[in-house]
């Protein structure tokens, strides 16, 4: 899977309210509004209501988007999240799967994301894209679907505040 880093030239510059998620993708959301996510469980800016409400609760006012992981790490969507939840992303430590049909039992491809000996090799083979932060020092970008790092890269290079790389799946630190 081939993708590619993108790392702030000077973080400086960023005002504290800036999510870098929709000022780096927003181009491609389009492409992705159809695709179902697998996402960290933390993956959102806001507090995150859910994780002290009971099930009757979360299924009152996210059921409609989401369900729980059993272990709880992460939250599989029911229906498209992007673009409506991209600018409550996390700049830091996400990971977000995303699949144009999503895994028949999302709980069983959530057990061998974790008990897989190489995750770069399993996300390679099993998602459609994949985005990742790691430590808040950079994003990457990761996908089976050339058109959609395409047309990531051609905006991204209209940002004079980025450096991009190309990069392979296998080389991410996020794995």
């Amino acid at each position: 899977m081939l993708g590619m880093r993108i790392e702030e030239i000077n973080r400086k510059n960023r005002s504290i309210s800036e999510r870098l998620f929709p000022k780096y993708f927003e181009p491609v959301f389009d492409d992705l509004s159809s695709l179902n996510w697998i996402i960290r469980a933390g993956a959102f800016w806001w507090r995150e209501p859910w994780s002290e409400m009971s099930e009757e609760e979360f299924d009152r006012e996210f059921g409609q988007f989401f369900d729980y992981s059993r272990d709880r790490n992460f939250l599989i969507s029911k229906r498209p999240i992007l673009p409506l939840f991209a600018p409550s992303l996390k700049d830091d430590w996400n990971f977000l799967f995303g699949f144009r049909q999503v895994p028949a039992d999302p709980e069983s491809w959530i057990q061998q994301y974790w008990s897989a000996n190489v995750r770069s090799g399993f996300v390679s083979k099993s998602t459609d894209v994949c985005f990742v932060n790691v430590d808040a020092l950079f994003w990457e970008m990761f996908s089976n679907v050339p058109e959609w790092l395409s047309k990531a890269r051609t905006h991204l290079q209209t940002l004079l505040d980025v450096k991009v790389s190309d990069m392979p799946i296998e080389q991410s630190h996020g794995f």
